[in-house]
């Protein structure tokens, strides 16, 4: 037996008690023993000794109870301290969470309102009587939001909002009073204090005239507006509009001339260019040039803003577009490339992002354009549907799909997406539109009604019709004048033209070709060929005045040259097939057409002339 218990000892007990060191019934081990050894000789003393171990062995039992309860409180108080110190360690962390989420809310308010560029319109004072008719503060104030949003929607630019002196971004809305002390409350305070939110608020009352709406601009002269009650409307529009005429005028006057107002944008960029940043007077500058009636004036406003910034790639862009429609297209096609390699102008932080984006992918489809690589053209036109482009842009870039699907030879399609278009804001759209009309009209052979849809459209734009045609694309409107018969006319657009004007001498040979006039032809094809040597236009131009005079081997000769320049030009691919058949090569015709389906796969007359030479080889 050990010590500790006795038969406890030899259970296994743990001596949790000082009841369990005490010996057995107080008795020694060795006296228990010799008591139990004469116990075998003496009966009473054995029944002595037999109750005295009933005795034991029931103490030792309760010891073990006490001992097993003792465990057991032991235990369940361990657990209910292990309880209690997770529940004070979790509250505590809830209350470390609680706290830091108060400071992690109240940083981000500050942070909201120091990086806080948007307008808030707050609700207007009106008279009882009109707040009892249900216009009320806030309803003038929602009807003053709703006319500024309608313009900034229609004023997208590619300018980075963050250059702009008021930079509103996306955060336009009306500010409902909070009563009582709240988050909202604190926020509200936070950003009047520490904000740089523009604010709007103001009044609406009666005069002896009728109603004035009265709109503070932050600390910028008050605007007002007056007429009759029944006018309150449109003078709340109008307010609206100086609103955010004094507030954004750059992008005022760019809203203004999309809608057709050159004049009263160019008197908003002037004014801006006097009175605005270093970087409000380049954009005010291109924002001059844009709204120009001819391409030189465009690149004398364009060169202007490229000496105060020569990496300004919107103006690079507009100098580039603005060259080729002078006819100088080895000048723009360099231009185009420099733009595509400028680093600097890539990191331009006035251009937003998505600005950026547009500008290349417009480059790029420009740069396809003057190569005749029409088909990476497309494509690259079908990357300005995407939501990058500005919403008020989207017109326009689908015009110059339109085009570019004409000289795919897809009339079906051009006419599909031009049918999309959305109904023209101003005479410059309608004249555009028409244009492509006209274009597809004379795609499809009908040289009257191409004449006649430019002189539809001429005549409800007070001749600006025939004019704009005549400047965007001189040698098509010779060339159609001339097809139509009309001499007189042709001559006119042509002698108008300057002599170092590609696109000019190429007019001049294509006319003097439906003429018959070869040798005149051939010396305006040669000198267009000698401007820019390195374009295809002029060479395949050159092998279709051959083709007609009879020359096949020259013409072979031109078209080569031509496909040389743009391999990825169909016209001609075809035009090569189409003298190989006349020649009677029926395989080597239909090598050509086949290479050059790979280029416009929706040509039906390359199909047709195709299925023609395929006949012919069987």
């Amino acid at each position: 037996m050990s010590e500790g218990g006795g038969i406890e000892g030899v259970l296994g007990g743990e001596p949790e008690s000082t009841e369990g060191n005490t010996p057995v019934g107080g008795a020694d081990a060795a006296a228990v023993a010799l008591a139990l050894q004469a116990a075998h000789h003496d009966p009473e003393l054995s029944r002595t000794a037999s109750e005295y171990l009933a005795e034991q062995r029931a103490l030792v039992k309760l010891q073990i109870k006490h001992f097993d309860e003792e465990r057991r409180l032991a235990i369940a108080a361990a657990k209910r301290k292990q309880l209690s110190d997770r529940l004070r360690i979790g509250l505590q962390f809830f209350v470390v969470l609680v706290a830091l989420g108060a400071v992690v809310g109240l940083a981000a308010i500050f942070w909201d309102a120091l990086t806080d560029h948007g307008i808030k319109i707050e609700a207007f004072e009106v008279p009882a009587d009109l707040n009892d008719k249900g216009l009320t503060g806030q309803v003038v104030a929602k009807k003053l939001l709703d006319r500024i949003a309608e313009i900034d929607r229609g004023s997208t630019t590619v300018r980075a909002a963050n250059s702009f002196a008021n930079n509103w971004g996306k955060d336009i809305k009306v500010e409902v009073p909070e009563t009582g002390i709240s988050i909202g409350e604190i926020s509200h305070w936070i950003h009047e204090r520490f904000g740089h939110a523009t604010r709007v608020d103001g009044e609406v009352y009666h005069t002896s005239a009728g109603v004035t709406v009265s709109v503070r601009v932050g600390s910028n002269p008050l605007i007002e507006t007056h007429g009759t009650e029944e006018e309150l409307p449109t003078l709340i529009q109008a307010a609206a509009t100086r609103v955010y005429a004094e507030t954004q005028p750059y992008r005022y006057g760019f809203w203004l001339a999309s809608h057709g107002q050159i004049d009263e944008a160019n008197a908003i960029f002037r004014q801006l260019y006097i009175e605005g940043s270093p970087v409000d007077r380049i954009w005010a500058l291109h924002g001059l040039a844009n709204d120009q009636d001819s391409p030189e004036k465009e690149i004398a406003f364009e060169q202007r803003v490229l000496a105060e910034d020569p990496h300004f790639l919107l103006s690079a862009l507009n100098v580039a577009s603005a060259e080729s429609r002078l006819g100088h297209e080895d000048s723009a096609l360099s231009k185009l490339q420099a733009l595509l390699a400028d680093k600097r102008g890539l990191a331009d932080e006035s251009l937003s992002p998505s600005g950026l984006t547009v500008l290349l992918t417009i480059a790029k489809q420009d740069r396809d354009v003057l190569l005749c690589d029409f088909q990476s053209a497309n494509a690259t036109a079908n990357l300005l549907e995407d939501d990058a482009i500005p919403t008020n842009w989207r017109g326009l870039a689908r015009q110059q799909r339109v085009d570019i699907l004409i000289h795919l030879h897809d009339p079906k399609s051009a006419t599909a997406l031009l049918e999309l278009a959305p109904a023209p804001k101003s005479a410059r759209d309608e004249i555009r539109s028409s244009y492509l009309r006209s274009k597809l009209a004379a795609e499809g052979g009908d040289w009257a009604e191409a004449i006649a849809e430019i002189e539809r459209t001429n005549a409800t734009n007070h001749g600006e019709s025939v004019k704009s045609i005549r400047l965007r694309d001189p040698l098509f409107a010779a060339d159609l004048y001339a097809r139509a018969g009309r001499n007189a006319e042709a001559d006119e657009i042509i002698a108008s033209l300057p002599t170092d004007n590609y696109d000019g001498w190429r007019a001049r040979g294509r006319v003097a070709t439906l003429r018959q006039n070869y040798p005149s032809a051939e010396q305006a094809f040669a000198e267009a060929v000698r401007q820019a040597p390195s374009f295809a236009l002029a060479y395949n131009d050159w092998g279709d005045l051959l083709y007609t005079k009879g020359d096949l081997r020259g013409a072979i000769a031109k078209y080569g040259d031509a496909n040389q320049r743009s391999p990825h030009w169909a016209d001609p691919l075809k035009s090569w097939g189409d003298v190989l058949a006349k020649q009677g090569h029926a395989s080597e015709a239909l090598a050509k057409y086949d290479e050059a389906l790979r280029h416009a796969p929706n040509w039906a007359a390359l199909k047709e002339a195709r299925d023609g030479a395929a006949k012919h080889q069987t």
